[in-house]
């Protein structure tokens, strides 16, 4: 009983034994704690004056993170200077920081984030909390639609509506053209992630229809393209698939290559029963398409910095490609919005940079530009550096897929052998005959010419080969 009491009056003397002169430093380094949080306010305020926005965000930062909190003014600071930079400064900031932030900017991104890690829960509760009325609503109701969608929720529909309508309606009110096409591109999203849902259903004719209401000047078409052939294949109209990938032939397309497009020229013809077709466009491919590929892998393993990939966006490399396939998907990312917009953040910073140089800004701060724009770079070039990698995967795909099709078209042959049967003797390649039309369609010969509003239009006349006849009793 009497330690119990003792330590009491320690506990007691410690807490109220304080002097006057024992406060003084206490109040001191409050007073000194304040001073110093004004100071960072006032230096982000000026900077975002002076248009130095990317200062102006460091700035904000240390001050929030010194506070572990923001208050009502400084969001409001973060929202004018995140409308400025976009959201790629972002990706410099640790997410537990910015966590903290009660922001539509810093919610939307670390839903994107968060979404990238496959960590649903917490992706679907930062989009949640963008509201109606800010100008990220459509991509934050994209981001819950398709988290949904991969969950096999029904209620992913209900989103991507919603998605649908308030970018149609975003789109309609932007003034600058970069968010007109901002908008347009999340309501495509949204609307070929409804298209491919309904094709996992064996819903073809209406997933296509969804497909035909995206504009050909949209930025996805070119991709539409592919998705509309496989539904016309599992519709078993070959012809029309045919037709759609003719169009990547067009000189309109011609940085646009899609390996998986082979895989379903292959198929087409093989179920056509035109079998030295679908042998000569393999032939074609092991021949021309993965030697290429190979030649693409060696330059991705040669180059390696991520710096190097954002290159790619920022400089013009054509005179020094020799790689006809790195061509091709250099075109292919400087038409992807998203890189432009970041690739946009980039350009500012750059511009801020010199701008503080020329005026003889602070070492300090000169140094931080000179990191982020560095971070900037590294983050552009690693996108670059996916969609190289992504693509070198996705001809390796196509190379085994299009082996296992050499296969079945051996063994069809091998079949009519040993059955002493034949195909049906020739023929003419096509007519308009062959051709599935709706009433509204009109048809006109092929002379050779791609024309910009045929595009997408096409279909071939080819008539199957399927009917097996006797090696002695030809057609």
């Amino acid at each position: 009983m009497k330690t119990y009491l003792i330590f009491i009056l320690c506990i007691t003397l410690n807490l109220t034994g304080f002097s006057k002169d024992e406060k003084k430093p206490v109040k001191k380094k409050e007073q000194k704690a304040k001073s110093s949080s004004k100071l960072f306010y006032k230096k982000a305020v000026k900077h975002y004056r002076n248009k130095n926005y990317n200062l102006s965000l460091y700035f904000l930062f240390s001050l929030i993170k010194k506070n572990n909190g923001v208050s009502k003014k400084e969001n409001k600071l973060l929202t004018r200077l995140l409308g400025q930079t976009g959201t790629l400064p972002l990706y410099l900031y640790d997410p537990e920081l910015l966590e903290q932030i009660n922001n539509p900017y810093i919610s939307l991104h670390l839903a994107n984030h968060y979404f990238k890690k496959k960590d649903y829960k917490k992706s679907m509760a930062y989009a949640s909390s963008v509201p109606d009325s800010n100008k990220f609503y459509p991509e934050a109701r994209l981001i819950i639609g398709s988290t949904l969608q991969l969950k096999g929720d029904p209620q992913f529909k209900t989103y991507l509506k919603q998605c649908i309508k308030s970018a149609h309606k975003k789109s309609g009110g932007a003034f600058a053209k970069k968010f007109k096409l901002y908008y347009d591109l999340i309501r495509e999203n949204c609307q070929i992630n409804y298209a491919r849902e309904l094709y996992g259903k064996d819903k073809y004719a209406r997933s296509n229809a969804i497909y035909t209401d995206i504009p050909k000047t949209a930025f996805s078409w070119p991709y539409l393209l592919l998705e509309k052939a496989w539904n016309y294949y599992q519709l078993k109209d070959y012809n029309r698939s045919l037709g759609l990938l003719m169009t990547y032939e067009s000189p309109l397309l011609a940085s646009y290559f899609l390996p998986e497009a082979e895989i379903l020229k292959a198929l087409n013809y093989y179920n056509l029963c035109l079998y030295n077709d679908t042998a000569i466009l393999i032939e074609k491919f092991f021949k021309v398409y993965k030697k290429r590929s190979l030649n693409l892998r060696s330059y991705v393993k040669k180059h390696k910095d991520a710096e190097f990939y954002f290159n790619f966006i920022d400089r013009k490399l054509n005179s020094k490609l020799d790689n006809s396939y790195v061509k091709s998907l250099k075109n292919q990312l400087k038409k992807k919005l998203k890189v432009n917009l970041h690739y946009g953040s980039y350009k500012k910073t750059r511009k801020e940079y010199k701008r503080l140089k020329a005026k003889g800004a602070s070492k300090r701060d000169l140094e931080f530009l000179e990191f982020t724009m560095k971070k900037m770079r590294e983050r552009i070039g690693r996108h670059v550096q996916e969609y190289f990698y992504y693509f070198i995967n996705q001809i390796n795909f196509v190379a085994s897929e299009m082996f296992n099709i050499r296969l079945e078209v051996i063994s069809r042959k091998k079949d009519l052998l040993y059955n002493d049967k034949t195909l049906v003797a020739k023929r003419a390649r096509g007519g308009l005959e062959n051709v599935n039309r709706d009433t509204d369609e009109y048809f006109f010969t092929f002379q050779g010419a791609f024309w910009a509003d045929e595009l997408g239009d096409y279909s071939f006349g080819l008539k199957s080969n399927c009917k097996e006849v006797d090696k002695n009793n030809k057609e």
